[in-house]
C-alpha cells in the first residue's frame, strides 16, 4: 500500500470518527438536523439519531485499523450514496437543509451544495480505495 493510499485511509477513516462523535456529543443537534430534511419520516429520524452515529463512528475505526476493509468501505461508500441523496432531494426540492454531518450547521442552500461537494470527495475517495483494495 502505497503512502497516499495509508493517508486518504485514515482521513477517510477519521472524517466519519469524527462525524460520529459530534453526532453522539450533540443527539439533539443531529436531531434538529434531520428535521430540516422535512420528507424523512418521524420514525426514521428517531431510529437514525439512535443507530448512525455509532455506526459512522465503528466504521471510521474499521477503516484507520484496516478490519474488515471491505465492508467497512462499501459502509462508508453507502452512507455517502445515501448523503448524497438525501442532499440532492433537498437541493431539487429547493430547501434549504443543514446536513449535519458534523454536528449543527448553517442552514441554507450554498451550505448544501457545500456538503454535496465534500460527500462527492468523500464517495470518490471511497471508491478509491475499494477499487483498490479489490485489485489486491
Amino acid at each position: 500500500m502505497s503512502k497516499a493510499t495509508l493517508i486518504l485511509r485514515w482521513v477517510l477513516g477519521l472524517v466519519f470518527v469524527y462525524a460520529g462523535v459530534m453526532k453522539i456529543m450533540a443527539p439533539t443537534d443531529f436531531v434538529a438536523s434531520l428535521q430540516t430534511f422535512r420528507f424523512i419520516p418521524v420514525w426514521l429520524i428517531k431510529l437514525a439519531v439512535m443507530t448512525f452515529p455509532m455506526f459512522e463512528l465503528v466504521t471510521g475505526i474499521l477503516l484507520c485499523l484496516r478490519i474488515w476493509f471491505k465492508p467497512a468501505l462499501c459502509a462508508v461508500n453507502g452512507m455517502c450514496l445515501l448523503f448524497l441523496a438525501a442532499l440532492t432531494v433537498a437541493l431539487i426540492r429547493g430547501e434549504p437543509v443543514d446536513c449535519g454531518c458534523f454536528g449543527a450547521g448553517q442552514i441554507s442552500i450554498a451550505h448544501v451544495w457545500l456538503a454535496l461537494g465534500r460527500d462527492v470527495l468523500l464517495l470518490a475517495a471511497g471508491l478509491f480505495l475499494y477499487i483498490r483494495a479489490l485489485r489486491r
